[in-house]
């Protein structure tokens, strides 16, 4: 199964891939046909014992049918994304803060209208990165 699909559309999948309408899937499990179609449309859960049902047949844990493993590792990926876009954040910081200091200390020495535009952008750029920081995404 799909790392973003829902309970209701695993249910789904196993139902359509039996050929067979919500009443003959929900006899099967000892359920309504409109029990079934709130499980598709995640409204409700089948209930434990029907969880387990639904699982066995498919041949799958509760927990595969649940998806759990795959969100443990979809949060995994993403707290893994997220360190790399943090270190790239701060690697890009870094560097701007670099080329920043570097601007001004040569426009000290030439009085370069070149190098106050570049120490311009470079703080309208920090600014910005700042702003990012404390929230204010409005950039």
């Amino acid at each position: 199964m799909g790392l973003l699909t829902s309970l209701g559309q695993r249910i789904k999948s196993i139902r359509l891939s039996l050929g067979e309408n919500t009443s003959e899937f929900g006899k099967r499990f000892g359920a309504s046909g409109s029990n079934v179609i709130r499980w598709e449309n995640n409204v409700n859960k089948p209930n434990p014992e029907r969880l387990k049902a639904i699982a066995e047949f498919n041949n799958q844990s509760v927990e595969e049918l649940l998806d759990v493993t795959d969100y443990k590792q979809l949060y995994e990926q993403q707290k893994q994304r997220a360190d790399e876009l943090e270190k790239r954040w701060n690697e890009l910081r870094d560097t701007v803060n670099e080329f920043h200091q570097k601007a001004i200390f040569e426009e000290s020495r030439s009085n370069d209208d070149a190098d106050r535009g570049i120490i311009y952008a470079c703080e309208k750029i920090l600014g910005k990165i700042e702003d990012l920081e404390e929230g204010n995404n409005d950039i």
